[in-house]
């Protein structure tokens, strides 16, 4: 469940599996990585999670040998993107215990203060670093949070003792070794819960389109120390 796709995604094998009409278009997805891909669309008529039934949801057609795709087997190949996350509307799920839940009405949700926000397609959330409230997007299909060049530049002083080195970011897009420095631990607070970013990567280039208007990307390495998302 990837809210980092603006649509949904499929292997090229998974949609022949499905036996979907697959439909060539003029178009290319920006990615983590920053390389541009080609994709191709397919229309699912009927697509059933929990009690939530979306009808004619569009699905980007990727090559097999992207990542996350080779990886994993076949029937396991579909990411359901921003237009699932939206219509399952309040979800939550225990990392420690590994369940998922999806509630029926805004009545079962006791959430606090709104603390999610979009600009376009790209969803963000705020933390705290030493004081300090920093705009990161949030990305479900990140295993790993990075920090990008903002955060850098705000906090010039964490560089000082780190050695330049290359970091390697991975997305449907392939691999991109970008320079980056590292450091052991850094402590953030996110929607009232201290998290420790471990270790702490930090981008020294730009990696897509969006990463210029964060300070860095959440990922499930940080959501995961809560009991409870």
């Amino acid at each position: 469940l990837d809210n980092g796709f603006s649509l949904s995604g499929m292997s090229e094998s998974e949609a022949k599996r499905l036996k979907l009409s697959v439909h060539t278009v003029s178009t290319q997805i920006d990615t983590m990585s920053g390389a541009p891909v080609n994709v191709r669309i397919a229309i699912v008529h009927d697509l059933l999670i929990g009690r939530v039934h979306l009808r004619n949801i569009a699905f980007y057609v990727l090559p097999d040998e992207q990542p996350p795709f080779n990886q994993r087997a076949p029937g396991h190949r579909g990411i359901p993107g921003l237009q699932a996350v939206l219509a399952l509307g309040h979800f939550a799920w225990q990392p420690a215990s590994r369940t998922f839940q999806v509630f029926s009405s805004t009545s079962e949700v006791l959430a606090p203060a709104p603390n999610l926000a979009f600009d376009g397609s790209s969803i963000f959330t705020q933390l705290i670093f030493r004081g300090r409230t920093l705009d990161f997007s949030l990305d479900s299909g990140a295993q790993n949070t990075v920090l990008y060049p903002s955060f850098a530049k705000e906090f010039p002083a964490i560089q000082e003792r780190s050695t330049t080195e290359q970091h390697r970011v991975t997305g449907v897009g392939g691999s991109a070794s970008l320079k980056s420095f590292t450091l052991p631990s850094l402590q953030f607070r996110l929607a009232g819960v201290d998290v420790a970013l471990k270790p702490a990567t930090v981008l020294l280039e730009e990696n897509n389109s969006t990463s210029a208007w964060f300070n860095g990307n959440l990922g499930m390495d940080l959501l995961n120390q809560a009991r409870n998302v």
